[in-house]
């Protein structure tokens, strides 16, 4: 027997099941589907007309898709979820039942990014990031990750925290990050801070993002202290275009060597 229950499937989607056999000659008695051991559907031949449905939460047959092999579910829910079985019987003089069953998992995705709560206004070198990561309701409840300028964190950094459930069996997760800003964390004067939300690689991957740019206290001069950078000075403050522009860059080691530059716009 060949069964092709779907693992995963999104929330409101329809499916296709599949049953497929070898009756080695003997003609069919009837084919029955189950959802955890509760017959929904039916397949007779010898009956007018052959197919038939049950009703049973959270599983929706078209009957006019449905036939000796498929069964069409227009719909799926969270009632969906659960243990699927076909039944095949022969007629005589044989009469063989072979059955095979499959675990369907109905997901449902979070509606939106994941948020990212606890940043401060700025941040000084030094300073101690302590943010929490939290994803919308999902099911299965989502698995967060979070990154640094777009690399995984340490893992010592993280802070995981117990699922929050809600309605319907849809769960929220936290996870925390708390480590010291260096100089390392910035790239330009900023560094972002991102957090992923999976609930399956299938289905949904989505991240919320925030650049932490403009917001660092620490001055220029922490990187370049102004006795050592170089200046610059030019003959005049404004240029038209077609004019020459000349331009002197001076280092404070050694004021007699300048360099010019020519630029015509």
């Amino acid at each position: 027997m060949d069964l092709y229950i779907p693992a995963t499937v999104k929330i409101a989607s329809p499916v296709w099941l599949y049953c497929g056999y070898d009756l080695e000659g003997d003609d069919l008695y009837s084919m029955k589907w189950y959802k955890n051991h509760v017959e929904f559907y039916r397949f007779l031949p010898s009956d007018n007309p052959p197919g038939q449905k049950y009703d049973l939460v959270g599983v929706y047959v078209d009957l006019k898709k449905s036939n000796q092999t498929h069964v069409y579910l227009t719909q799926t829910d969270l009632n969906t979820d659960g243990l699927y079985g076909c039944e095949v019987s022969t007629e005589a003089p044989s009469y063989r039942t072979v059955q095979a069953e499959k675990k369907m998992k109905i997901y449902v995705l979070p509606r939106e990014n994941p948020a990212i709560e606890g940043l401060e206004p700025t941040y000084d070198i030094g300073d101690e990031v302590n943010v929490t990561c939290i994803s919308s309701p999902s099911k299965p409840a989502a698995w967060l990750s979070w990154f640094i300028n777009g690399k995984p964190v340490d893992p010592t950094s993280l802070m995981p925290y117990r699922y929050q459930r809600h309605q319907e069996g849809l769960q929220s997760t936290m996870l925390g990050l708390k480590f010291i800003v260096t100089f390392n964390h910035l790239k330009l004067g900023v560094m972002s801070l991102g957090c992923t939300a999976t609930v399956s690689q299938e289905y949904y991957s989505r991240s919320g993002e925030i650049v932490i740019g403009g917001q660092f206290r620490t001055e220029a001069e922490t990187y370049i202290p102004a006795e050592t950078r170089p200046t610059l000075s030019t003959g005049k403050q404004e240029y038209k275009v077609g004019e020459i522009v000349e331009v002197n860059c001076s280092s404070p080691r050694d004021k007699t060597d300048k360099s010019v530059g020519l630029v015509r716009q």
